[in-house]
């Protein structure tokens, strides 16, 4: 698949990013539905009538965890000069609560409200939940603002989370057209982990199509997470299933194959509750189970002590919690 309308001229969001009220499938009302599952499944069925010998019975349905961890500290190993202005802002906001929180911390007195690591690997171990985790490992910007990648704790951080789950790379925002930034950074992975590193997604889902999955293959990528909408729930490509991405331009299939996600966090705090944000997920979960397919949710350790009327850590628990009990299988 292509994404031809993504070619076509369009107006970017303040990212350059594709908006799904530019998309067909928002125009007329299918952004969440993978039509295109449901147009092979009714292939598949006429098929086994003229041919009952064959076998075309669907997709097994699958879950898979995003975890972004563009920030994997609130407060923590920030340095001194990070410390010094976060601490200014707070107080010129008159955020006083967060200046005593900030060294309750710092002087462990406190668990930094990021961490939530631990918690999470128990609770993938608990229920069997398949977790990806991308770490940000680019260069301090006014985008990304994670802890220096080598920095000793951060490393052993990501070292650890590897012992239980798939690390891989969050590009950065620059690194999604600049190659050799790319490479840079999935290097630094592969040093810290000693692993191959081959899945990557973008900072902010900024997906420059082309361009964005050529880079990943020059850099050694053959797998893609970014296939998705920050701010709606839905099928951005039409589809729960992963695929290679074919490239209009030069007529021929990338070997990178796209894994479309269906759900991001950032999307459910327009919900009125949790319930509600929970029944969406429901809803889309059971469209995937009629055809087969993956359900991919992205979630993020940061949005996770947001004031917002979705409380997304519990969400996310509460999810989990329903994929174990309800199977990944109809």
């Amino acid at each position: 698949m292509s994404r031809y309308e993504e070619y076509l001229p369009h107006v970017k969001d303040e990212h350059g990013r594709y908006p799904a009220r530019e998309s067909l499938a928002w125009e007329h009302g299918f952004l969440e539905v993978p039509v295109i599952d449901y147009w092979v499944r009714k292939l598949a069925v006429a098929l086994s009538k003229r041919f009952p010998e064959e076998n075309f019975g669907k997709r097994k349905t699958g879950y898979v965890s995003v975890m972004d961890i563009a920030v994997a500290y609130a407060y923590r190993k920030k340095g001194i000069i990070r410390t010094l202005a976060g601490t200014l802002m707070d107080i010129t906001a008159f955020k006083i609560n967060k200046v005593l929180e900030r060294y309750m911390v710092l002087l462990g007195l406190k668990k930094d409200p990021y961490d939530y690591f631990e918690e999470l690997i128990e609770a993938h171990k608990k229920y069997g939940t398949e977790a990806l985790f991308f770490f940000l490992l680019g260069d301090y910007s006014a985008f990304d603002k994670n802890i220096p990648y080598n920095k000793g704790s951060f490393r052993t951080l990501i070292k650890s989370v590897a012992d239980y789950h798939i690390v891989s790379l969050m590009m950065s925002y620059y690194a999604v057209n600049d190659v050799a930034r790319l490479k840079k950074e999935r290097k630094r992975l592969i040093n810290i982990i000693n692993r191959p590193v081959k899945r990557a997604r973008a900072r902010y889902n900024r997906l420059l199509i082309p361009d964005t999955f050529k880079d990943e293959v020059e850099a050694g990528f053959n797998e893609d997470y970014t296939m998705g909408y920050s701010n709606f729930p839905g099928f951005r490509a039409g589809t729960c299933t992963p695929f290679h991405f074919y490239d209009i331009s030069y007529e021929i299939q990338l070997p990178l194959k796209i894994n479309p996600f269906c759900v991001q966090d950032s999307a459910l705090t327009a919900f009125e509750s949790g319930e509600k944000a929970i029944a969406k997920m429901q809803e889309l979960y059971s469209r995937i189970q009629q055809v087969g397919g993956d359900f991919i949710t992205v979630f993020s350790n940061e949005r996770w002590i947001e004031e917002t009327q979705v409380n997304l850590r519990n969400v996310y628990m509460r999810w989990i919690a329903y994929v174990a009990e309800n199977g990944t299988d109809e």
